[in-house]
């Protein structure tokens, strides 16, 4: 079963494509680190695949490799919720790519 809504976004996009253009992206959730808000998103472009995001001050895109070390990361500076929200981004990455496979 496919996570696609029936414009053709993954389930997790909250883009306005009329205004933002053609990239997909969504905020999985925020947490306020050293007085800075840090989001962590999805995003992707036509035709990738979707990529784990750290916004704030800065923006990180974490390579599908580094998912783990990351967590591992922010949990080992203290950066609990952080790293629960870069969790939450890679189970929800992972089932849209199972869901794709499965339709393809």
């Amino acid at each position: 079963m496919s996570t696609q809504t029936p414009t053709g976004c993954p389930s997790w996009c909250r883009i306005d494509h009329a205004r933002d253009g053609d990239q997909h992206s969504g905020v999985i959730g925020s947490a306020m680190v050293g007085g800075e808000e840090i989001s962590v998103l999805l995003t992707q472009a036509p035709g990738g695949k979707p990529s784990v995001m750290l916004y704030g001050p800065m923006a990180v895109v974490v390579d599908e490799i580094d998912h783990g070390g990351m967590i591992a990361l922010l949990e080992l500076c203290g950066q609990r919720e952080l790293a629960a929200l870069v969790q939450t981004a890679v189970g929800v990455r992972a089932r849209e790519l199972i869901a794709a496979r499965r339709v393809a």
